[in-house]
C-alpha cells in the first residue's frame, strides 16, 4: 500500500479536490478530522482541536487506522496520520510515541500534495470555527511535520479545481481523463 497524500490547513480545497477525484472514478481515502467532529459536537463531547486537541488526536489516529485498513487500495487520502502530529505540536503538546513511531512510510508515498492558505476559497463552518489567520499560523507546522518525517512537498497551485486534479493525477501518472 503506497497512497498520496493531500494535506493543507482547514479550508485550502483539499476535500473538494479529493472529492472530484473520487468522482473521476480513483479511489480515495475520506478525511477522518471532520467526521471526528461531527460525532464530537452530535454527542456534545470535547474531541475537537480547538476544545482538546489531545482527545481529538487520539479519535483521529484511531480513525485513520481504521481507514488504512477499510480502503486499503486507496489512492489518494485526505490528510494522515502526519498532521495529527501536527497538530499537537502547534499547541505545543506532547505527542505520544504511538504516533511518532506509525511506520508513515510503509502506508504514504514520499511525496505529499500541499494546499496552502487560500483566502479566496476560505469559509468557516460549524467543523471549522477557526479564522484564516489561525490556518496560516498553522499551515508552516504541518509543511515542517511533513518534511521532519522524511516527506517531500508538493504543492498545490491557486487555481481551478479541475486544473488541480489534472496536476495531481499527472502526478502520480494517472491519466487526467478518467471518466
Amino acid at each position: 500500500m503506497s497512497i498520496s497524500i493531500i494535506s493543507g490547513a482547514a479550508g485550502t480545497g483539499k476535500t473538494t479536490l479529493i472529492n472530484t477525484i473520487e468522482r473521476s472514478g480513483v479511489l480515495t481515502m475520506p478525511e477522518a478530522s471532520r467526521q471526528v467532529i461531527i460525532d464530537e459536537q452530535k454527542y456534545g463531547r470535547e474531541g475537537m482541536p480547538w476544545k482538546n486537541v489531545e482527545r481529538f488526536s487520539e479519535l483521529v489516529f484511531q480513525k485513520k487506522l481504521d481507514h488504512l485498513r477499510e480502503y486499503s487500495e486507496a489512492i489518494f487520502c485526505d490528510r494522515s496520520i502526519i498532521d495529527t502530529i501536527a497538530y499537537l505540536r502547534f499547541q505545543e503538546k506532547p505527542v505520544p510515541d504511538y504516533l511518532t513511531s506509525f511506520p508513515f512510510h510503509r502506508y504514504y508515498k514520499k511525496e505529499v500534495f500541499f494546499a496552502l492558505p487560500w483566502k479566496e476559497i476560505y469559509t468557516k463552518d460549524p467543523q471549522r470555527p477557526e479564522s484564516f489567520s489561525y490556518q496560516q499560523q498553522l499551515s508552516p507546522v504541518l509543511e515542517k511535520t511533513y518534511l521532519d518525517y522524511g516527506f517531500e512537498i508538493v504543492y498545490l497551485p491557486f487555481t481551478s479545481v479541475q486544473s488541480r486534479l489534472d496536476f495531481v493525477l499527472n502526478k502520480v501518472c494517472l491519466p487526467t481523463k478518467i471518466k
